[in-house]
């Protein structure tokens, strides 16, 4: 909070039904640090394993520019080329 290269706006501002109201959303995110990305990255996987220790999600997929990380077991869809 307070990086001076994200921009957030309140949820409600961009869609006025949704259900996250006046919480802060990021909607845009300027050049980062390495060390910068990298320790986002790491909060974001400390909630979003909070999250799924009190069964709230399942799994979570974070990217923030050269960085990413998972959360929890990701099932995706198979190609439709497999399927032939």
């Amino acid at each position: 909070p307070g990086h001076p290269a994200i921009t957030r706006r309140p949820a409600r501002d961009l869609q006025s039904d949704s259900d996250l109201g006046p919480r802060l959303v990021t909607t845009a995110v300027g050049k980062l640090t390495q060390a910068e990305a990298g320790e986002a990255i790491a909060s974001g996987l400390a909630a979003a394993e909070a999250f799924r220790a009190r069964g709230l999600i399942e799994a979570a997929a974070l990217f923030l520019q050269a960085e990413r990380e998972i959360a929890g077991a990701l099932a995706l869809p198979r190609r439709e080329s497999e399927y032939v």
